[in-house]
Formats: structure tokens, sequence, C-alpha cells
């Protein structure tokens, strides 16, 4: 027997039971044991038997793609919501895979975000992502690439599928499955009305009411100069006579002449009528008349865009600064050679952006500008006159006295841009709403200089937590004292326009 031979009987037949009886029944008959087998190695049956100990190479996997999705917030969708797309790339192979290309398809009642693509902190080129595809280049083995956007839902009740497509050539791929983007019940089959600051479907960035800046120069703008600056009087005629008779002393000798004489008694006899000529104080008193105006066309359109700003959500710092470059006198001549006009288009052309930023909860983008404030020129030739036009009138009418205060505001230099622009603003705010019923601009009138008085010390409390806190907002803090004016001085000029 070898060692790879068995008694099978001995194995099968008999187990340890009866080979113990049958030992026990041996000694007791006196019978010798039996003997035991020829071989001693004993009979092995296992794994080891039928396996080779020999181990064999293990074959390197070549690259494997594996393209994953995922939204978040991916349910409870209302027109309007940000969703932000992930879409991870990876090689599980042991291999490189190169020259990868990816492909993503919204749905259509998606758009998505401009400048929001990036691959690891990378810009992307968003427009191919979404179109033909966009080469990503190679993606290491057992590595991972992440691609980020960010999407706005649309109004609509088709389903939002985002779908996703990568390959490479010679190398399989495992594709996401198509990621479905679920609604908020009720919110997909109508259009939520639209925030005061977002254009409506049918209007573009040059129809928009609440912002939009008439041109240079209105037709019905009349800038017909009523009073003429005034112009040195010419000489009267006695005045030679005078120059003649006063410096002749060389013909002093000449007093017996008569006709010398009766030119003393003709000064003697007008001596009334030269005092208020020889006093300057006649020319004087015409100063008053010689006005330097500011003036801005009232226009409902403005009005009720204003009547949005403060009865919406819209933070009180925001709020105040739409209606300071919404009613600033600036559109009269005068406006334009201080420079004050372009301030004042430049911050309500910058407000629309903060109006969104400050919705979504973002950062404020800056809305005065140091450019804009650099287009001031306070010591430029003003031109003098009464200026008019036709229809409600918001005006600032200034003196001598009123010019020069309007200059020294102007001139101020601020390290705070924020300040000093709603300074500039502040300085040219209107005094008196012209061309409507005499009650109406008298409460007109009451409401503007109850706004400037409350502009003005928000305007203090501004500056004081400024220079104790330079991360503090005003556009998106809160001032009930700021916006209680404000909602009082809209009312008021909407109650003269009706």
């Amino acid at each position: 027997m070898t060692g790879r031979d068995a008694d099978l009987d001995d194995l099968f037949d008999r187990d340890a039971d009866n080979r113990l009886l049958d030992r026990r029944r041996r000694e007791e008959l006196g019978l010798a044991p039996h003997p035991p087998p020829a071989s001693s190695t004993p009979a092995r049956f296992g794994a080891e038997s039928m396996v080779n100990d020999v181990p064999r190479a293990v074959a390197p996997r070549s690259a494997v793609l594996r393209v994953a999705l995922v939204a978040r917030p991916d349910r409870e969708l209302i027109p309007g919501a940000v969703v932000t797309i992930v879409v991870s790339l990876h090689d599980d192979g042991d291999a490189d895979a190169g020259d990868v290309r990816l492909r993503i398809v919204l749905p259509a009642e998606a758009e998505a975000i401009g400048g929001s693509f990036s691959c690891e902190e990378a810009d992307l080129d968003g427009d191919a992502l979404l179109g033909a595809g966009l080469h990503v280049g190679t993606v290491n083995a057992h590595s991972e690439l992440r691609v980020r956007f960010a999407l706005r839902v649309l109004p609509g009740t088709a389903p939002l599928d985002v779908s996703v497509h990568a390959g490479a050539p010679g190398v399989p791929t495992i594709s996401a499955p198509t990621l479905r983007l679920a609604r908020r019940s009720g919110h997909a089959a109508f259009e939520q009305p639209r925030p005061f600051f977002e254009l409506e479907s049918d209007e573009t960035d040059a129809a928009l009411s609440a912002f939009a800046l008439a041109p240079v120069e209105r037709e019905r703008a009349v800038d017909t100069i009523v009073g003429e600056p005034a112009v040195p009087a010419a000489p009267t005629a006695h005045e030679p006579e005078r120059a003649v008779a006063e410096p002749a002393p060389a013909p002093r000798p000449a007093k017996p002449k008569p006709k010398p004489k009766p030119k003393p008694k003709l000064r003697v006899e007008r001596a009334p009528e030269p005092e208020p000529e020889a006093d300057p104080e006649p020319v004087a008193e015409a100063e008053p008349a010689q006005e330097f105006s500011l003036m801005r066309n009232l226009e409902i359109d403005e009005v009720r865009a204003l009547d949005r700003v403060f009865s919406g959500g819209v933070p009180h710092g925001l709020a105040g600064l739409a209606l300071l470059s919404s009613i600033a006198a600036v559109d009269a001549p005068l406006g334009g050679s201080l420079g004050v006009r372009d301030v004042a288009r430049s911050v309500a052309a910058a407000l629309p952006r903060a109006l969104v930023a400050a919705r979504m909860r973002q950062a404020t983008p800056p809305v005065v500008t140091r450019q804009a404030l650099a287009a001031i020129r306070p010591f430029a030739l003003a031109p003098a006159g009464r200026v008019g036009g036709d229809g409600p009138l918001l005006a600032l009418r200034l003196d001598d006295r009123g010019l020069d205060a309007l200059r020294a505001v102007l001139a101020r230099d601020l390290d705070d841009i924020f300040l000093r622009g709603v300074q500039v603003l502040l300085a040219v705010c209107p005094r008196a709403l012209e061309g409507v019923a005499p009650e109406a601009a008298e409460r007109a009138g009451e409401a503007l200089a109850t706004y400037r008085v409350a502009a003005g010390a928000w305007l203090m409390r501004v500056t004081v937590r400024r220079a104790v806190d330079r991360a503090y907002d005003p556009l998106t803090a809160d001032d009930l004292l700021l916006q209680d004016a404000g909602r009082a001085l809209v009312a008021a000029l909407r109650d003269a326009l009706a």
C-alpha cells in the first residue's frame, strides 16, 4: 500500500465505535488485536492535493472609466432655485485613461449659470461642456476628476433630467444613470411673480424702468434761460460830463469863465440821481435773480419702481440708495458741468446687481466706484439761469452761497468711497416738486425735507459704524428711520402724480 492508498473498509465501514466494540470483543475472547496497516503514512484528502503550490503572476487591469453624478439640492425645487451639479470621473483600472471627453446634457427648463463651471478649482468652457463635449485630458489610474457647475430652474412642467456622457479611445466606460430633479408640488405649472429687480419676459436691459436713465438730452426738458446773467450797467449820459468836470483841476485858473459854472449846478440838481447809480447796492440786489438750477423730470414709471422697492423685502440701505439716485436733481446743464450726472447714473446702473446679490445672500458688489467719483468737477464753470421744463420737476434752486456750499461738498475727498458717494447724492437731493398742484407740492416738499434729515442722520451713523467695523455693510443693514422716511416720500410723490 502506497502513501496515497488506504483501506476503504477501515476508513468507511469501520468507524471508531465499531473498532472499539471489536477490540473489547477480542479482549473478552482472548483474541489478538488486528495488525496495524503495512504503511504508517496517513491518508490525506484536502485542497492542497488539487491546487498547484506555485503562485501565478496577476496581469494588470486596463483603464476603466466610471462616471458619478450628484446634485444638491435635488428635490423640492421651485422656479429660480439654483442647483449645484457635481460630476466625478473615476479610473478604476491600473492604467491611465487619456484623451477623455466629457459632455453634459441639461433639461430644457433649466439654464446653466455662466462663470460657474470649474474642474479642480480651474475654470472650464461651459459652452463646449454642454455642446459637443469638452476635452478634459488624462485621468490617472485609481484617481478622480471632479467637474462642478450650477444651473437655475425655470418655470414649467417638463421633467428635469440631467445626464452625463464620458469616453476615451479604447477605454470602457460605466456611465451614471440619468439624474432627475424633483420640483416642489404646485410650483411647476405656473410662473411665480418676479422680484422688482428682475426683468419680465418681454423686457430688456434698456427697458428696465426701475433704473433706466433718460437720454442725455430730453426733448421734454426745456433749457430756456429765463434770467440772463447780470451785466454791468452802461454809463449814463451825465457820467462823461461828470468825468470831465471832476478831473479838470488844470483849467481851474479859468474860473472866471461863465461856462464851467452851470455844470456844477447840474451836478447839484442831479445829486439825488447819482446816489443809486454810484452806490453798488442796486447791482448786489440783482444777484438773487441769478439762480443756478438743478432739476430732474419726475416720471410715473420711476415712482412705480420706487413703490415696488419699498413694498418688497429690499434691504434698507439698498432701498435708500435707489431712492437717492432716482430723485437726484442732475439733469440740468449744471449737473453735467459739475459731473454729478455721471455719478448718479453710475450708481443707478450698479444697483440691480447689488439687489440680486443681496437677495441671493451673497456679498454685495460695490455700488459707488472711484471711476464714477473721478467724473466730479467741483470748480467747473456753472451755467447760471433758471431752468424749467414740462411736467413735474424735482428742482434744486441755488444762489451763490448755495453753489459754494455744493462745491465744498463735491470737493471733499474721503477714503471711504461709499460715504463720499452718499454725500454727493444727498447734496443734489431736490428741495421742491414743481409743476403740480400747490397742496401736492407742499406735501412733497415736506417729505423731501424729512427724508434729507433722515438720510443725513443715517450717513452719520454709518460713518461712525464704518470707522470701528470695516466689515459692516450699510447696504444690507436695517435702518427703520431711513426706511420709514423713504416710504413716506415715495407715497407723497405718487399722490402728487395721481
